[in-house]
Parts: structure tokens; sequence; C-alpha cells
């Protein structure tokens, strides 16, 4: 049937109009949702450097930075006597973490926390950052800062696993090892759930520092550092840890 002379539209072009018509909002709403998350995270980074270049600045580091080999690491000592106590943070942590646990033992003897490269008030070091890698540069750190052994190495959950690993590489220089809720070095392949957790564990690091990037952790506080501290140390962990 026709109409003034023109052939109605068919089926077919009239579903095939709807289709293209729904692409194009489609794409227009997907390249809307891109450029809104796009400038979410450009507001959230710029939040990120201005807000941690401020608590930074207002917090001026407690210790010292000494060179390594190419970076320098943050270590900070109190008290006096021997043996020096050496205390490495759990998996993210930094020094400020230890304070309480500091405070008490410098009534007794000399302890020391520091912060890993990449951590704290420390600076990026080279990989790759295995456990050996990782303790040569604690074994340099405690040489060039000229703090005397013998050591007594306390390490915290996976700071376990580099205290354990010190003692064993330089275990002339090792009075004893502390092992505070420490890790396993075969956690992941003996635990009936191991290789779930590990996998699980990795995917939370990898985002962990986009999202410390973006803003996210500072905004949301889920870095909070643990009760008991006092503002000034509290005020240390929220404007180095993320």
């Amino acid at each position: 049937m026709t109409l003034l002379g023109r052939a109605e539209p068919t089926g077919p072009s009239i579903r095939g109009g709807t289709a293209r018509t729904i692409a194009r909002r489609g794409g227009k709403a997907m390249l809307g949702l891109v450029l809104v998350l796009a400038l979410l995270a450009g507001v959230g980074a710029v939040y990120q450097a201005v807000a941690t270049g401020r608590a930074q600045r207002a917090q001026p580091a407690p210790g010292a930075l000494v060179d390594v080999g190419g970076h320098r690491l943050h270590v900070a000592c109190v008290g006096e006597g021997s043996p020096t106590v050496v205390l490495d943070a759990a998996l993210g942590n930094m020094s400020a973490h230890w304070a309480l646990v500091q405070q008490e033992v410098a009534t007794t003897t000399r302890v020391c926390t520091y912060d890993r490269a990449g951590l704290g008030r420390s600076e990026l070091g080279p990989g790759p950052r295995d456990a050996a890698h990782i303790t040569s540069e604690l074994h340099t750190l405690l040489g060039n800062a000229g703090i005397p052994g013998p050591y007594v190495m306390v390490g915290h959950s996976f700071g376990g696993l580099y205290t354990q690993l010190y003692a064993a590489r330089y275990e002339d220089q090792v009075a004893g090892v502390v092992l505070v809720e420490s890790s396993h070095p075969q956690q992941f392949t003996r635990l009936p759930d191991g290789q779930q957790h590990y996998q699980q564990a990795r995917r939370l690091y990898t985002v962990a520092p986009v999202l410390a990037w973006l803003g996210v952790v500072r905004l949301f506080d889920l870095g909070a550092p643990p009760p008991g501290l006092s503002a000034g140390q509290r005020a240390q962990i929220d404007a180095w840890a993320g």
C-alpha cells in the first residue's frame, strides 16, 4: 500500500534505524561516563597531592635520611644501651606505627625504627623488592647510620619474614629475634586456602597504590592509625602512610 505515491517503510528499516539510534545514545552515555570518571580521578589526584604535601610539611622527620646506595632510608633511634632493638613494621606500615612500643623499649635500651624503601619517609629503591634485597638495604642502613650491634631484631607480621632472614644472613650481629604475629615463609603453600588468600592479597596491594594516588585512602581514612596513639603520632601516620 502507498501513501501519496510513496511506499511505507518496511519493518527491517525501522528496526535498523532504532538500533543505530540506541547505539549512538549508548556511545554518548559511555563517553560521558568516561569523562566524568576522568574528571573525578583528576580531582582526587590533585586533592591527594595538596593534602599530603601540606600534612608532610607540618610533620618534620623524627629521624634521619641515610644513603644506602643511590637512595635514602629513614631511621629514628631513641634511648641508650645495648643491645640495640631494631623494629621492622608489618606490610604497608611505617616506623610511626611502632610509636608506643618504641617509647616503652627506650626506657631500658636503644631502639630504632626505620621505613623500608618507598614507605613512610624513605625514598623509592630499585628492584627487586624481595626479602634478600630488603635485608641487604637494612644491613647497609645500620652500618652507614653508625648504629652499633649487637641487635635484637623485632618483626611484626610480614616484617617478621625480613627479621628472620636478616638473622640468618648476619647471625654474628644478632643477639636475638622477636616475632610479633609473624608471617610464615610457607604460609601460602601450607594453609588449605593459602593460594586463595595469596591471590586476594595480590589484588589488594595492586589496587591500593592507585586508590592512594587518587586520594580515596585519605578521603575515607582507610589507613587509619592504630588506637592509643597521641595526636602527634597519629598525624605522622596520616601524613606519611598514604
